[in-house]
């Protein structure tokens, strides 16, 4: 029996990029004729308010996690602390969307570096919500309901509707992913409910 793996990601602060990694799939598309493509299971792992992106948000140094969880590698980290985290611990992480930009990009570069077939990323629904617009314009069409069974869904919904200001900020950013049907992009950018998974293929984009 293969004995279970952790994948912990770390992205550290750098300029945003202007190139699209990826493009997103539904998980039927049969991936494996290429075998750099990912299954991503995308976690959606806790309640999404403006008060919850202050401090209470913050990680948990690693060096106290280790000691916590001994069999979880931590190697990939280069930092005691979350290194992005002073850019955005007062005013909030959707205010500084370079910052969340860098973010995701280097996210998505770690998940497509990595030689594992299958990936989980668990995180709060603000990072999840921006991975997915980022340069594109808010959604015209109702959210995708729930697919969790009524005892576990929450209320409200976990990401609340951005604002109009804030949705064109976030749309004039450079587009990280492109999504291969518009139903595929609307089931991943409609907002997520307290541990949700949303499934999807990660197909890298060829560089020139």
């Amino acid at each position: 029996m293969l004995a279970p793996r952790c994948l912990v990601c770390c992205c550290l602060a750098r300029s945003a990029v202007a190139v699209q990694l990826a493009t997103v799939y539904a998980p039927m598309v049969p991936y494996r004729v290429n075998p750099s493509a990912k299954v991503v299971h995308f976690v959606q792992a806790g309640e999404h308010s403006t008060a919850a992106e202050g401090v209470d948000w913050k990680c948990r140094p690693v060096s106290e996690l280790q000691s916590e969880y001994g069999a979880v590698p931590y190697s990939d980290l280069q930092h005691d602390d979350e290194a992005l985290w002073s850019s955005c611990e007062a005013a909030g992480e959707a205010d500084d969307l370079p910052g969340l930009h860098v973010k995701c990009t280097e996210l998505l570069e770690c998940i497509l570096a990595r030689e594992e077939n299958e990936v989980v990323v668990v995180s709060h629904s603000a990072l999840l919500h921006h991975l997915f617009s980022f340069g594109y314009p808010p959604e015209q069409s109702p959210p995708v309901q729930s697919r969790l069974i009524p005892e576990l869904r929450s209320e409200p919904a976990a990401t609340p509707q951005p604002d109009a200001e804030h949705a064109e900020r976030v749309a004039a950013m450079p587009p990280l992913l492109s999504f291969h049907s518009a139903p595929l992009q609307r089931l991943l950018r409609s907002p997520y409910d307290f541990c949700e998974t949303k499934t999807a293929v990660l197909m890298p984009l060829v560089r020139h």
